[in-house]
């Protein structure tokens, strides 16, 4: 008999909240939809950054706590135990993206070693999200990629950056964590994916630590998830895949016109929601072969893998079945899949403020859309406010 699932229940998805804090959040996001606020708010925090001076409140003590762990591993613990207390999992990422200086690759390897040793001594850290672009130039990437010549400088610096991304993936292994390179722009994810691949083919022989992100918006990716599929089942390793639908398509849609090329992007939501869920079905099917996480705030596709799961007699705690959202949204997803007893992790960034200021105004800015993940967090919030009203006075 097959179960029906509920990921709407308001009740469970912010159980862990008191009235007050249930408040706090709703004021929160109430600021988060004026979109002045978010425009001007996000560039003068830049300009403040440029300056030295003081970021706004609005930036440092509003958007930073609710969508990050803290400035220092050590403030990330009391925040893992909080998930711990609702069976969320942690995905730990060092909250620095593209940085141009052998300094700030250095700073960044050196992180995430600490991170790693933070998540083998954090019961419920099963993994860590790594962008390659913290660790070497995108410059330098590109060139690779486009097989263009790189000066004696840039292929030290490449050495270096291999040996360090193939360390951080064997002391994930010896750490029994996951490592997640995260997706990027498509003028350097051909480097990343072959770069990944390799990664895959030496540590996944037994079991599956390194993991690749598949951007669905793409129009090739999924026949690409498929093919890498086929070569692992061939080779006798573990695909790692994260399937998310992607978080570019501006910047992908600008390259594309400014360079006289065929923008990789779906034309549509439509056609990327398609290539998404058939993507998460293929992946649930082929177990076997692949450690599959979920990375989507949308309850459709997240039903859709939970029904797949039950089709194929898959355990929804199964070690090879993981989804995730960030920290800080989507509580009520996150919560209700952990009440099915389905691993959920949390994507959940640390690190200073001037360095995660990037990743902030993008939250900001995903909650301008009607349509958007956050809107309709805010109604779940009122619609939970409505309820616990509703039910002191019955």
């Amino acid at each position: 008999m097959h179960k029906k699932f509920d990921l709407h229940n308001t009740e469970r998805a912010f159980a862990h909240l008191s009235h007050g804090e249930l408040q706090k959040m709703a004021r929160l996001f109430r600021l988060m939809a004026s979109s002045s606020l978010t425009r001007i708010g996000g560039r003068f925090a830049k300009i403040c950054l440029k300056l030295g001076l003081p970021l706004p409140f609005y930036i440092k003590n509003l958007l930073y706590n609710q969508f990050c762990g803290g400035e220092q591993l050590e403030d990330c613990s009391s925040v893992a135990q909080k998930c711990a207390q609702r069976n969320v999992l942690i995905n730990l990422h060092y909250g620095i993206e593209a940085t141009s200086t052998q300094a700030s690759w250095d700073h960044a390897y050196n992180e995430n070693i600490k991170a790693i040793k933070w998540c083998a001594n954090t019961p419920n850290a099963i993994s860590l999200s790594v962008k390659l672009t913290a660790l070497i130039s995108i410059d330098i990437l590109q060139k690779k990629q486009n097989n263009k010549m790189v000066s004696t400088e840039e292929e030290n610096a490449y050495n270096l950056f291999n040996q360090r991304i193939d360390h951080l993936c064997a002391e994930s292994k010896k750490a029994g964590i996951a490592i997640y390179f995260d997706a990027e722009e498509s003028w350097i994810q051909d480097e990343i994916d072959r770069l990944v691949i390799d990664l895959m083919r030496r540590y996944n022989d037994r079991s599956t630590v390194v993991f690749n992100t598949y951007q669905m918006y793409r129009f090739d990716k999924l026949a690409q998830f498929k093919q890498d599929v086929d070569e692992a089942r061939g080779n006798n390793y573990f695909l790692g895949a994260k399937l998310v639908r992607g978080a570019y398509v501006v910047k992908e849609a600008a390259y594309a016109e400014a360079h006289g090329l065929k923008n990789p992007i779906h034309k549509n939501k439509a056609a990327v929601d398609h290539d998404f869920d058939l993507a998460v079905q293929y992946g649930i099917r082929e177990l076997k072969h692949v450690a599959l996480c979920i990375g989507s705030h949308n309850i459709h596709s997240c039903e859709l893998a939970l029904h797949e799961a039950q089709k194929q007699q898959i355990d929804l705690n199964h070690p090879h079945l993981v989804f995730s959202q960030l920290y800080g949204m989507s509580d009520p997803l996150s919560n209700n899949l952990a009440f099915y007893k389905a691993n959920i992790s949390k994507y959940m960034p640390y690190g200073q403020v001037k360095y995660l200021l990037p990743y902030l105004i993008r939250r900001a800015e995903e909650n301008q859309s009607v349509q958007g993940q956050m809107s309709r967090e805010r109604r779940q919030i009122q619609k939970e406010i409505k309820r616990r009203k509703t039910s002191k006075l019955s």
